[in-house]
């Protein structure tokens, strides 16, 4: 097993100088590699960390506000209860990460990929999350409200408690996604493919359902709730 290695907030900024050069000319700089590195705590918000590597890093408490991470490498990384808000993790690999606890607020996760990723109690309300893939991720009373999923991947994913009040779940594949105790009032899940969706005790006043692919027993849910 590979020891983690703590670093100083004095060699963090100097990564990242480095990064920054090698961002305009490869040849020059140094693209930054925090893998299996311990940031825990530190101040990384408002860099651009465009393409650094940040695998099976220890995040934990560190400020990432503001930073541009796209297509970023943050996969088996501890990010729980991290500050991502505003953060612009568009294409970034997030598989496996340890999102728990996290403020990802207003953040841009266009594209991310969540397979597998761990988010109970998260903070993802108004966050950018069209055709993210969340397959199996855990989301366990996560906070979704007034966020935009549209095309979004979320089969066999734990959803139970989430609240998606007023969410953009247009074109969403929820298959066999554990929903029980979600709050969906408001929700647009127009074209959303809901084949083996656990909607018990599911809250689905005001729900938009045209065009929803469903088990009989889901759409009966979502009747006795008062779906449109």
């Amino acid at each position: 097993m590979i020891k983690m290695i703590k670093m100083t907030q004095e060699e963090v900024n100097e990564a990242i100088r480095l990064h920054g050069l090698w961002l305009d000319d490869s040849d020059t700089g140094k693209r930054a590699d925090f893998s299996n590195k311990d940031l825990s705590g530190l101040d990384l918000s408002g860099f651009n960390l465009r393409f650094a590597n940040f695998s099976d890093a220890n995040l934990r408490l560190a400020d990432l506000s503001n930073a541009d991470l796209r297509v970023s490498n943050l996969s088996n990384a501890d990010l729980s209860g991290v500050n991502l808000s505003c953060v612009n993790l568009c294409c970034a690999n997030l598989r496996r990460t340890n999102l728990y606890n996290a403020n990802l607020s207003n953040t841009d996760l266009r594209g991310a990929n969540l397979e597998d990723a761990h988010l109970n109690h998260a903070n993802l309300t108004r966050a950018y999350l069209s055709f993210v893939n969340l397959r199996r991720a855990s989301l366990w009373s996560a906070d979704f409200s007034n966020a935009d999923l549209e095309g979004g991947k979320l089969t066999d994913a734990n959803l139970r408690g989430a609240n998606f009040t007023c969410t953009n779940l247009s074109d969403t594949d929820l298959s066999g996604a554990d929903l029980r105790g979600a709050d969906l009032r408001g929700a647009n899940l127009n074209g959303a493919y809901l084949r083996g969706v656990n909607l018990v005790d599911a809250n689905l006043n005001g729900v938009y359902l045209s065009n929803v692919i469903s088990t009989r027993t889901g759409l009966w849910w979502a009747i006795i709730r008062g779906a449109r």
